[in-house]
């Protein structure tokens, strides 16, 4: 297990032979999107939001510890989740009684994490904490944990990507050698303003600090990687998508909705129409270089009701193979489940899978410094406190090819009817 495990034996990070997150990390994101679900139909009812907030932190308490009261949370330790909820209490939420405890029984972790200082201004989140977070959203998220992730230290970043390598001539005796260039290409990375808003009761007291910090560490972590998927995937460049072109869209602003490219023209407008034929000519078109770390990306939906369809019936699978749980593979490639951002339901000239290497297609900029702050207005009737996390990203999907040539991504395209 790649991650680090805290002195009650709870383990954190993606398994190291599956790659996909632990255990604990889904039951966290399972656990907020169950409460969420619950107000599904009642969203405009204010009344219910306090419950949901209690709902959200008595499922975490469960999540976070087991039955002897071991912690097996999301942070290094219990000392850590106590530490950064009293932080938010006594930054964010102004209680006296939660700095007294930050500044006495807590002041070994709090320094660690604070580098040394105890100065709670600003709201600037321990470097640590925002480092735990980063690697949360990676093991949260598809699109994070896939594309190229680049730390930013200024909200613009400028690097070059290789697209043409040297030339190999014979050159025979007194013959000048052939000169041949690098080719080279440049990649902007612009850093924007991400916000992340959750809720805490203003009852909460300090003796709820270590239910708070995984409270609201994980709806942050939760909210930017399903934004990461959902426009990393499927933004349309506008402020809704937060200014991104996914990947979807960009193949087929490049490649339009007819075969070539990056884009294989499927068999029909339904999924029900592929066939395997269309994801064998799908692989076959990725470069050479693609294919090393290439994987399948498709929805839930798309995965079950076509991908493992056409592997049954091919034919050759056991009873066990059926029942029993594998990675999700198809045709020897790991399969990458996304829940955001790729279509869950069937329509036409749609991208409903694509398959290549998205740290070569797609970079990810992060801003480490991650910061937050407080209103005690916006669900004043409620006695809700509002914490607001802001850090900055860019996301570019820089190297998808052009109608000619694929790049290391390529998509199958459903019929236009």
């Amino acid at each position: 297990m790649i991650g680090s495990t805290d002195r009650t034996g709870g383990v954190h990070g993606r398994c190291e032979r599956c790659g996909e997150p632990s255990v604990a990390l889904r039951e966290f994101v399972a656990v907020l999107v169950f409460v969420d679900h619950q107000v599904v139909g009642e969203a405009d009812d204010d009344a219910i939001l306090p419950a949901t907030i209690e709902s959200k932190l008595n499922a975490i308490r469960s999540v976070a510890w087991d039955g002897r009261g071991r912690y097996r949370g999301l942070f290094d330790t219990e000392d850590d989740a106590r530490c950064f909820g009293l932080l938010v209490l006594a930054s964010v939420g102004r209680d006296a009684k939660a700095q007294d405890v930050l500044s006495g029984e807590m002041k070994s972790v709090y320094e660690r994490a604070m580098g040394g200082t105890t100065d709670t201004g600003g709201g600037l989140v321990p470097i640590e904490y925002a480092r735990r977070i980063q690697r949360l959203v990676e093991d949260a998220g598809v699109y994070a944990a896939n594309a190229f992730t680049m730390p930013m230290s200024t909200d613009q970043m400028t690097f070059q990507r290789r697209t043409q390598g040297l030339t190999v001539f014979k050159t025979g005796q007194n013959v000048a050698a052939t000169a041949s260039d690098l080719g080279f290409e440049t990649v902007n990375l612009n850093a924007d303003e991400w916000n992340v808003l959750a809720l805490y009761p203003k009852s909460l007291d300090a003796d709820s600090a270590g239910a708070l910090g995984e409270l609201v560490l994980m709806e942050i972590v939760h909210a930017i990687a399903q934004s990461l998927d959902t426009v990393g995937f499927g933004g349309d460049g506008t402020p809704g998508s937060l200014d991104v072109f996914g990947l979807t869209n960009r193949l087929a602003s490049i490649n339009g909705v007819d075969d070539g490219g990056g884009l294989v023209l499927g068999s029909g407008n339904l999924w029900g129409e592929l066939v395997l034929a269309d994801f064998e000519a799908v692989a076959g078109r990725a470069p050479g270089y693609a294919h090393a770390n290439g994987k399948w990306y498709c929805s839930i939906p798309f995965y079950f009701g076509v991908m493992v369809k056409l592997m049954l019936a091919a034919g050759g699978v056991t009873a066990a193979e059926i029942e029993g749980k594998r990675r999700p593979m198809f045709l020897g490639y790991p399969v990458e489940l996304v829940n955001y951002g790729m279509p869950k339901v069937q329509g036409n000239s749609q991208i409903p899978a694509m398959f290549g290497d998205l740290k070569l297609s797609s970079a990810h900029g992060v801003r480490e410094n991650l910061t937050i702050d407080q209103s005690n207005d916006v669900k004043f009737i409620e006695r809700q406190v509002a914490v607001l996390g802001t850090q900055r990203h860019a996301v570019n999907n820089h190297s998808l090819g052009d109608e000619n040539d694929a790049g290391p991504v390529v998509g199958i395209i459903t019929a236009a009817a």
